[in-house]
């Protein structure tokens, strides 16, 4: 029997429910078995599977946790930094987008890190093992906090977001986003439904992820359906692109 132990601050316990919906599929399939449970300072996941799994288990579990800390624990690390904690929309829609941008570098650096042969302790790790690449999100983060007017005035965050915009390639011709209250999906100019980027940050509303995963697609074109009105700030994130808003109800 092959084990795997994952374990975070309680105060940090969406990063391992992101672990938890990513494995507990796999593990069925593999006809494994997960436990979860908490004290007063920490929560624990563990998976186990036959031998004749371990290489997947492994390899899923590596993966998964690599992303969980290379997007999750970076976004609270840069709100630290920059003294945000849940912020309004437009900040958020930037601090997210920061951390979301160079995550595929990221999560390579993390990646070669992690050993999940051993319990891993998803703190411990940022903590001790990624100084250099803290370093860099720090760096990152003094890019707003060296000007920490931008957090407080909307359109100078519009206009880095902007400098952002600039920085990438446009990975989509056309759009189209389908938005409610609950969730949203995305789709390119066949119809094909697109898989959206979690930003895993703390309790991200709809909107704000939708804006983000706009702003890393850079669209040429963009269609936004609606059945209720969108805030006013994620109009204004949409009309950065050739937008075209549609009602359904």
């Amino acid at each position: 029997m092959y084990e795997v132990t994952v374990s975070a601050l309680r105060k940090e316990q969406h990063l391992l429910e992101h672990i938890k919906r990513e494995a507990v599929p796999a593990i069925a399939e593999m006809d494994g078995i997960f436990t979860e449970m908490s004290d007063e300072s920490r929560s624990y996941f563990s998976a186990a599977c036959s031998d004749t799994y371990r290489f997947q288990l492994r390899r899923l579990l590596s993966g998964s946790i690599a992303e969980t800390i290379a997007l999750g624990y970076k976004n609270i690390f840069v709100r630290n930094c920059l003294h945000v904690n849940k912020g309004n929309f437009l900040q958020n829609v930037l601090i997210n987008t920061m951390c979301v941008f160079d995550k595929t570098y990221d999560q390579q650096i993390v990646s070669k890190i992690i050993d999940v042969d051993k319990p891993v302790f998803i703190d411990g790790y940022c903590n001790f093992r990624l100084q250099p690449l803290k370093k860099k999100w720090k760096e990152i983060a003094n890019l707003v906090a060296e000007n920490n007017y931008i957090l407080q005035d909307k359109q100078l965050i519009l206009e880095f977001l902007q400098y952002l915009l600039e920085s990438v390639y446009s990975r989509a011709e056309q759009l189209t986003v389908t938005l409610d209250k609950d969730a949203f999906m995305l789709y390119d100019g066949q119809g094909k439904v697109l898989t959206s980027c979690s930003t895993l940050a703390q309790n991200p509303t709809v909107e704000e992820e939708a804006a983000v995963n706009v702003l890393l697609l850079k669209p040429a074109k963009l269609n936004v359906y609606f059945d209720k009105q969108p805030s006013e700030d994620f109009c204004t994130v949409m009309q950065m692109f050739r937008c075209r808003f549609v009602q359904t109800q």
